[in-house]
């Protein structure tokens, strides 16, 4: 069962992120020109990122859970080292920010997966690469591989495997109407009386999903509208002139097809509100007090002597 439920996670953890080394007793380095036949000469346990995000096109062989990680499934990878330069032992840890899928330590495996290492990096191949008889690795946590080594010549090699959790998208901000056509402040004589938001997919909220305040902190009562479909209207009770609302339309806001909260904060997961300003000024209010008066007409009086 355990093996089962290992292949189903890896054929839905498919999201397009870097996969990193983020912790433990490892030494992050830059990926080397060689590694594989002491090339490092170090009394360090060190690591570095490989290949990131790549779609399987045959199943590819672990040690550690021994199992297959089908095709089809993506994956990244990072390279561990233990390369002293003489007989010595180490014991440590390696913390990544996704999922360990599993471990790659047997010579003819680590061959045959040279595919997930960088291009810019020359893996050498010698009869004992890898572990040997007496080196332990194992997977104590979800995201935490602990090694006890023991090397000289040429060194411990092993790869972990990580895989990520699936993605959770939500509808997302396509186009916002009106949209302001100098210096994102509007200058029409009437103000705005409502806004339009355009989602990529239909979503659900409330007649009152919307909240917006004015430059003061004073709540505007607002009505939104077109609930089922993918536009939302927000219409406010006071009309935004000579002032700056900030709209923010919560997570709550729901994909109609799969429930999902919006991405209101565009990082590509659902959840996050989202939040943006509208701002109004009458085109005659040079210094933006919200009263066209005297004092605007000597700062127009004064652009206009210095005009060519």
């Amino acid at each position: 069962m355990k093996k089962i439920f290992f292949t189903a996670f890896l054929l839905i953890a498919a999201t397009p992120c870097f996969s990193e080394i983020v912790g433990g007793s490892v030494t992050v380095i830059s990926p080397p020109l060689n590694t594989g036949e002491d090339n490092h000469q170090i009394d360090e346990l060190l690591g570095f990122n490989e290949r990131q995000n790549v779609t399987l096109q045959s199943e590819l062989a672990l040690d550690y859970p021994n199992a297959n990680i089908p095709a089809g499934a993506t994956v990244s990878s990072h390279y561990i080292i233990y390369d002293p330069q003489d007989q010595a032992n180490i014991t440590g840890t390696v913390v990544t920010d996704e999922q360990v899928a599993g471990l790659i330590y047997e010579t003819d495996k680590l061959n045959a997966s040279d595919f997930l290492g960088l291009p810019g990096t020359n893996y050498l191949n010698p009869s004992m690469r890898g572990l040997e008889s007496g080196d332990s690795a194992s997977i104590d946590e979800n995201y935490t591989v602990s090694f006890d080594l023991g090397a000289s010549t040429p060194g411990d090699y092993a790869r972990i495997i990580t895989a990520s959790e699936p993605a959770v998208v939500g509808p997302q901000l396509l186009m916002r109407n009106p949209k302001a056509a100098v210096n994102d402040v509007h200058t029409n004589e009437n103000g705005v009386g409502s806004v339009r938001l355009l989602f990529n997919e239909p979503i659900l909220f409330g007649a009152n999903e919307a909240s917006v305040t004015n430059e003061d902190g004073q709540v505007v009562s607002s009505q939104t509208t077109g609930s089922g479909s993918r536009f939302m209207v927000i219409t406010f009770s006071d009309v935004l002139l000579g002032d700056k609302y900030t709209i923010t339309v919560p997570d709550s806001t729901t994909s109609k097809q799969t429930g999902n909260a919006i991405d209101g904060d565009n990082d590509g997961s659902a959840g996050g509100d989202l939040v943006f300003t509208m701002e109004h000024r009458k085109r005659q209010d040079f210094n933006n007090d919200n009263e066209v008066e005297m004092k605007d007409l000597a700062e127009f009086a004064e652009e206009w002597l210095w005009a060519d």
